[in-house]
């Protein structure tokens, strides 16, 4: 006879593992129709703005204690998650204090970031100098590498779940 005990630890592991949610990102005070291009065509008017942006890592450099990644911005769903699926909406930087690991913040990877724009920094892109808004993060959000549930894989859970 199996001692129920045994049972209960994973049982009640997989129950908080389905409670699992996403961050919650404090929007009260962030214009969500703010793009990054219309930043660029009006940068002084944005300069202090809080921000929810999301997308596409493009690249990731540790720069001494800051950290500085480049990202391909995508409109972000009902959980904050970028679509990118959809067209893009231009190219930002988010600078992060502190360092953080290039093979996980790599190209390809999405993320989600709230922070306040900065400054506007030219990037050298080729031939030329392009123009792109500067966030300092204050909350960062990786995104898995793949979500399995978009993907059709595994899933167990108990209660109600709404995905876009």
């Amino acid at each position: 006879m199996i001692n129920p005990r045994i049972l209960l630890l994973p049982l009640l592991s997989l129950l908080v593992i389905g409670c699992a949610s996403t961050p919650v990102f404090d929007t009260r005070q962030v214009d969500t129709g703010l793009t990054p291009q219309q930043v660029i065509d009006t940068p002084s008017a944005n300069i202090g703005d809080p921000v929810l942006w999301g997308g596409i890592i493009l690249n990731t450099r540790n720069l001494g204690a800051d950290s500085l990644v480049e990202v391909l911005a995508f409109p972000l769903d009902s959980a904050q998650r970028p679509k990118t699926g959809t067209r893009a909406l231009g190219r930002f930087m988010i600078r992060y204090q502190g360092l953080l690991e290039p093979t996980a913040y790599s190209q390809g990877r999405r993320l989600t970031v709230l922070g306040e724009i900065k400054e506007i920094q030219q990037l050298r892109d080729g031939d030329s100098d392009s123009p792109q808004p500067v966030v300092l993060s204050q909350q960062l959000q990786l995104w898995p590498a793949q979500d399995d549930y978009r993907r059709g894989g595994f899933q167990f859970g108990i209660g109600i779940s709404i995905h876009n």
